[in-house]
């Protein structure tokens, strides 16, 4: 910190008032929300963040990015971070009673206003000199706004976020629907024009499982939950017609079935197909060479079941645990979706039909399972 600031800090003594403060902070939660960046809102140097409480230097600090509204501690402020990010998580951080492990002995007084982006706020003073209860309630009161400013700026964000992700996929749709339908009208004059038209026609699929996904996961995201329309269904012809589709988009998968037949189930067919053709496209492209994969669809009790099995490399524990959730990690490379998030996208939509899934992992291989209520006979 710079000799000067100790003149700086006695002339915003009366700036610390109550009702100044409440006053600054009024202005600095409408620019929070406001502002399109949240560190160029905070050091805005005419809401006089540091003049919240009496001090030596200010800075305010957001995803490691430091700005310094008194003085010049940006190096002081990053490093008393990592004794911040040690501390309690109250959220309001100060040094009365806490020694700060830091070369400068200045006493800090502290709050954290946006976990997510690792949001503070921190004023300084030398020599560890007292905060006194006024100091510590205006930043307790100052982080509470800020925390519901923060909120509010990122509700509208992600509202904002799913409009445009809606649109996107809705907008999509038309011409990729065109694209394929005219692939599928061309006449072929040679093999090669075959090849093209059929790769024309699988790429087309397969983009628009994606948009799929991109809609459901944004749907998802918003807390609502997939929306079925099941309906009494074939579901060992529904197999078989899955399985003629996926193995014209994925020619090197070997497959060997066990379909028993008629059996029924409330299903949206659309839906339930989604599923299966994710399975099976995760078994094209995590299988070993050469090696088969196996579906069976049985009857057991009240319920159906498919079981899909392919020989694929092994993986941890954590990562079996993590497939069916958003945040899958590394348990991604068993989930061919370019968002990683197909297998959680599979599991809402089986979930949306009452029914389960589940993956097991024994002696190389993988198999999930897809069990439904039968329909009563």
């Amino acid at each position: 910190m710079t000799s000067s600031t100790s003149t700086e800090a006695s002339s915003v003594d009366n700036s610390a008032h109550p009702d100044n403060a409440m006053h600054s902070r009024s202005e600095l939660v409408l620019a929070v929300n406001e502002a399109d960046n949240l560190l160029d809102a905070l050091s805005n140097s005419q809401l006089d963040l540091a003049g919240l409480v009496t001090c030596d230097a200010s800075a305010v600090i957001v995803n490691q990015a430091v700005v310094s509204l008194r003085g010049d501690c940006e190096s002081l402020a990053l490093e008393i971070l990592n004794t911040l990010h040690k501390a309690d998580d109250s959220g309001v951080f100060h040094s009365n009673h806490v020694q700060t492990k830091i070369s400068s002995g200045a006493g800090v007084l502290a709050i954290r206003f946006c976990p997510p982006e690792d949001g503070w706020l921190l004023w300084f003073r030398k020599d560890q000199q007292h905060w006194i209860e006024s100091d510590i309630g205006i930043a307790a009161t100052l982080r509470a706004d800020l925390l519901a400013a923060c909120l509010q700026r990122a509700t509208m964000a992600s509202r904002v976020q799913q409009k445009l992700i809606s649109t996107l996929a809705h907008d999509l749709c038309n011409p990729l629907q065109s694209i394929t339908m005219s692939a599928a009208l061309l006449k072929p004059q040679s093999q090669r024009d075959t090849d093209l038209s059929r790769h024309i026609i699988a790429a087309g699929k397969r983009l628009e499982r994606l948009i799929g996904q991109v809609r459901d996961l944004n749907e998802l995201q918003s807390g609502k939950r997939i929306s079925v329309n099941p309906v009494p269904t074939d579901l060992s012809a529904l197999v078989n017609s899955v399985l003629k589709d996926e193995q014209t988009l994925y020619p090197e998968l070997i497959l060997k079935t066990d379909i028993e037949p008629s059996i029924k189930a409330l299903v949206d067919a659309q839906r339930y197909a989604e599923v299966i053709a994710h399975l099976l496209g995760n078994a094209s492209q995590q299988s070993k060479p050469g090696t088969a994969t196996t579906l069976h669809l049985h009857t057991n009790d009240e319920n159906s079941h498919l079981t899909i099995t392919s020989e694929v490399e092994p993986v941890t524990a954590e990562q079996m645990a993590g497939l069916f959730r958003p945040s899958a990690g590394d348990g991604r490379l068993l989930d061919q979706s370019s968002l990683g998030m197909g297998l959680y996208i599979c599991g809402a939509i089986v979930q949306a039909h009452n029914g389960s899934v589940s993956a097991e992992q024994a002696e190389g291989s993988i198999t999930f399972c897809l069990s439904l209520p039968l329909i009563a006979p």
